[in-house]
Order: C-alpha cells, then sequence, then structure tokens
C-alpha cells in the first residue's frame, strides 16, 4: 500500500513538467537542431543554430514581390522533438507564409530537458528580410556569406564538380556558362533574350543547390532557368584549404560585352 502511494504521489509531482510550455530561458538545456549544437547545450548555441538554418534555407523568390520586414513565428517543441501550435504575425504576408514554412521544416532531434526531464518549450523566431538588398543581389549574398556559410568562387581551394566541369575553375566559368546559353537556345530562347540573363546559386558543402535567384524580366525564361539550375548534377562540393568540403556562391551574367 506504501509503494502505492509513492508512486501517485510521484506521478503528481512530475506531471506538470510534461503539461506545462516553458520559455527558452527557463529549461535546462534547449532543443537541439538536427546536426547542430551537439556537444553545445547553451542556450546561445540554440539561436545561433536557428539563425544559420534560416539564412540558409530561406527562399528569397518567394520574397521577391513581397516588401521587406520581419514575421515572427511562435511554435512550440514537443518532448517528442515536434514542432506545433505555429502562430505567426508580420506586416508582410509572403514573408509570413514563407516563415511558416521555414518552421514546418524544423528537425529536432532532442528536446528541451528540465529537471532532467524532456519537457515542451514555446519559441519565438523572427525572420527579417530586407528587400532593399535585392536591387543588388551580389551585394545582397555578400553580406549574408558569414551568415549562410558559404565563399566566393575565388575564395576555394578547389571548385565544386558540376556536371562535366571536374573542379575545374575554367570550365566552370566558361563553357558552364555557354553550355548554359546552349541549353535555352535549344528550348527556343533567343540570343537577346539570354542577354539579359542574370543568376546565382549556392553550392552547399552538403553537394545541395540551395539559394537559387534569377534575375531577368522574362518570366519563361525565368522557369526555364530555374529548372536547368535544379536539375543539375553536383558530383563533388568545394574544398578549403584543408580539404575540407565548404559553401560555395557561383554567379552568372550573360551580358554581351
Amino acid at each position: 500500500m506504501k509503494n502505492l502511494l509513492l508512486l501517485g504521489l510521484a506521478i503528481v509531482i512530475s506531471a506538470p513538467l510534461f503539461s506545462q510550455n516553458f520559455s527558452i530561458n527557463e529549461v535546462d538545456e534547449p532543443p537541439r537542431l538536427k546536426n547542430s549544437c551537439e556537444n553545445d547545450s547553451s542556450i546561445s548555441c540554440f539561436e545561433s543554430s536557428l539563425f544559420i538554418y534560416v539564412n540558409k534555407n530561406i527562399d528569397i523568390m518567394n520574397l521577391v514581390k513581397g516588401k521587406g520586414g520581419t514575421a515572427y513565428a511562435q511554435f512550440i517543441i514537443t518532448p517528442d522533438g515536434d514542432v506545433t501550435d505555429i502562430k505567426l504575425r508580420s506586416n508582410s504576408n509572403p514573408l509570413q507564409k514563407e516563415a511558416e514554412r521555414l518552421v514546418k521544416k524544423l528537425k529536432f532531434t532532442k528536446p528541451a530537458v528540465k529537471d532532467g526531464q524532456e519537457v515542451a518549450v514555446k519559441y519565438t523566431l523572427p525572420v527579417k528580410f530586407q528587400k532593399k538588398t535585392y536591387d543588388g543581389y551580389d551585394e545582397y549574398f555578400q553580406n549574408k556569406e558569414s551568415e549562410m556559410d558559404f565563399a566566393s568562387l575565388t575564395d576555394v581551394a578547389q571548385v565544386p564538380e558540376i556536371g562535366n566541369c571536374k573542379a575545374d575553375a575554367k570550365c566552370l566559368q566558361t563553357t558552364f556558362k555557354d553550355n548554359f546559353a546552349k541549353r535555352l537556345e535549344d528550348m527556343n530562347f533567343n540570343k537577346n533574350e539570354i542577354k539579359n540573363l542574370k543568376f546565382t546559386f549556392v553550392v552547399t558543402k552538403n553537394a545541395e543547390i540551395k539559394n537559387i535567384l534569377v534575375m531577368v524580366p522574362n518570366k519563361r525564361l525565368e522557369k526555364a532557368t530555374k529548372s536547368i539550375l535544379n536539375n543539375l548534377k553536383v558530383h563533388y562540393p568545394a574544398l578549403d584549404e584543408d580539404g575540407q568540403p565548404m559553401g560555395v556562391r557561383l554567379v552568372y551574367k550573360f551580358e554581351t560585352t
């Protein structure tokens, strides 16, 4: 009988931890985002990992037609690591939708911990986008390089291997561009259309193509360009001086000189 009473008392005492949503500052350990903060349980690492995630995964093409601003996404990370109860507010509808998309894709491998127990935590994530930087897309990416974990092509020890370019910088700078233009011509785009084309994209250290940005007045050409880029095969990422994979941004402009 005593054992039953003690068990019942323990359940009553511990139950509030599971039913309560704590703030990030009330827990002993914050949640862990996938592939982040594996050996660092600090709040600063948690917030930094979210900041990097947003900047690496935000799709600025979804924001071009809207106005800049900030979206606030409040959500709960459950003891199972799931993201629930998403609430959003923003002065920009496209930005609010993009913030929702980003939050829904969050993957947490470890939940928050308080007093040795896994608990739910409520967090508000600001997602910012300043549209004025889009007027010069080179400037936008240059400002973001430290946040998005990539460098310019001239700053890597070995360029990525894309398509038929076998880690050859000259191939990426000239042959790739010429072949790209030829593919567009085969799709019935003329040279006058193609010469107005500008695009940039990031090859991540995981050999993935991200952050595609196409600048061209022709919507059909924009769609075709994005389709080609999304189907590019990256065999190997760029490497730094120590032979470690690193992200790199590539920029192409097709105007004739």
